[in-house]
C-alpha cells in the first residue's frame, strides 16, 4: 500500500553561507597539533591493540560519528588513513554531514538549540542539495554514499554546479581537510588485508 507522500510546501531552507556556525577549519586538529595530556590508561591499551592488529595483517575498522568530525578531528583521521593505521572508517549521517560541510565552506556546526527553536535546525540548501545530488548520482552508478560523495570532489559538475534557484553564490572551500574526498585514495595506496583465521 503506498504512502501519502510529505507536504514539503512549508520547508524553509537558508545558504549556508548565511549561517552562524560554531567551528571553522582553524579549529581542525592536525598530526603537529599539540595536545593535552590524556591520561586515561584505556588508551594506551586501544593503541596497543591497534599496532597489534596491524602486525598482524587485520584490518582496524573506525566508527565515529558526528562529534569527531565536528570538533576538528578528520585530519587526524585521514593521516591515520594515509599512514595505512585505519583500514576503514564507518561513519553516520552526521559525520558526512560536518565532513561535507567542512570542505564546502571551511565551517560547521549550527547553534542546535537555536535552530530547533526557530524551525531552521538542518536547513542549510546546499548541505541537503548537493549532498542528496551527489548520493543519487553516485546510486546511479552503483557507489555507496561515502564513495559518491568522494567523486563528488573529483568529477566537475557532480554536484557544485546544481544548487536550488535562489542560493546565494558561493567560494567553495578547496577541500583537503574532507576524509570523504581523501579517503579512497588514502586506503587505495595500500593492499587489501586478509583477517587471520
Amino acid at each position: 500500500m503506498p504512502y501519502p507522500a510529505i507536504d514539503l510546501s512549508r520547508v524553509k531552507t537558508y545558504s549556508i553561507v548565511t549561517r552562524a556556525s560554531k567551528v571553522a577549519v582553524g579549529s581542525l586538529v592536525t598530526p603537529d597539533t599539540p595536545l593535552p595530556v590524556y591520561d586515561n590508561p584505556e588508551l594506551a591499551v586501544v593503541a596497543q591493540r591497534i599496532v597489534a592488529a596491524r602486525e598482524a595483517g587485520a584490518p582496524v575498522i573506525c566508527m565515529l560519528g558526528g562529534h569527531v568530525v565536528k570538533r576538528g578531528l578528520a585530519p587526524i583521521l585521514i593521516d591515520l588513513m594515509e599512514r595505512g593505521i585505519l583500514t576503514h572508517l564507518a561513519s553516520n549521517g552526521a559525520a558526512a554531514i560536518h565532513d561535507f560541510e567542512m570542505a564546502l565552506v571551511g565551517q560547521t556546526s549550527e547553534d542546535v538549540a537555536a535552530s530547533l527553536v526557530d524551525g531552521s535546525f538542518g536547513m542549510a540548501e546546499e548541505t541537503g542539495a548537493f549532498m542528496n545530488q551527489a548520493i543519487q548520482a553516485g546510486v546511479r552508478q552503483g557507489l555507496g554514499a561515502g564513495e559518491a560523495l568522494h567523486t563528488g570532489w573529483q568529477v566537475p559538475g557532480w554536484f557544485l554546479g546544481s544548487a536550488a534557484s535562489g542560493s546565494t553564490p558561493m567560494q567553495y572551500w578547496p577541500a583537503p581537510q574532507s576524509m570523504f574526498r581523501r579517503v579512497r585514495s588514502a586506503f587505495a595506496s595500500h593492499a587489501p588485508v586478509a583477517v587471520p583465521a
